[in-house]
């Protein structure tokens, strides 16, 4: 079987070139329907950021490691992890966004394993024939969308930072730098 390769320049502490990892990554489409002003586009921008750190900081025990590659955002996890675990915090990051974004921004996460490559070095002998496309090109990364949405309860705690809340949090930015 073939794997999609992740190329990076440096592969991170805990991980090895050649090596197998699964990866998480989210795909944020129609972003301009809800972004239609300045400070919708920095919540879209700082909520794709904050998803990828959402997975590493709620997975801490699959030794998680945030990348990004050409403006893409992964997220790498070791072998051990529980699929079902994983699939529940995106199906629930997914619905908050969904939520917050009033359904207007659509979201689509990705769940596959990849082989990871460091630029420069050659690949393990014993896994050159796993070597597959570049992830973003891969059959496999188009087939791994996890589009379902848990419905969203305000009775339990939001991953997700809520709109109304990033934008007390930007008054105030702004407020700290007109003083300064």
């Amino acid at each position: 079987m073939k794997y999609p390769v992740l190329e990076m320049d440096r592969v991170p502490h805990g991980f090895k070139s050649s090596e197998l990892s699964y990866v998480v990554s989210f795909d944020f489409d129609d972003v301009n329907n809800f972004a239609s002003d300045d400070l919708h586009k920095k919540y879209v921008s700082y909520i794709q950021r904050e998803v990828h750190g959402l997975v590493e900081n709620m997975h801490v025990m699959y030794r998680p490691e945030v990348v990004k590659i050409n403006g893409q955002y992964f997220v790498l996890l070791k072998d051990n992890m529980d699929m079902y675990k994983i699939t529940e915090t995106i199906k629930k990051i997914l619905g908050e966004i969904d939520r917050y974004t009033e359904g207007k921004v659509e979201v689509k996460a990705h769940v596959l394993m990849a082989m990871l490559l460091q630029k420069g070095k050659d690949v393990s002998f014993f896994k050159t024939k796993k070597v597959g496309d570049p992830i973003l090109e891969s059959a496999e990364y188009m087939n791994s969308v996890i589009s379902e949405k848990k419905d969203f309860d305000p009775s339990e705690l939001s991953y997700v930072t809520p709109w109304e809340e990033f934008v007390m949090l930007d008054e105030k930015r702004n407020q700290e730098a007109k003083e300064k």
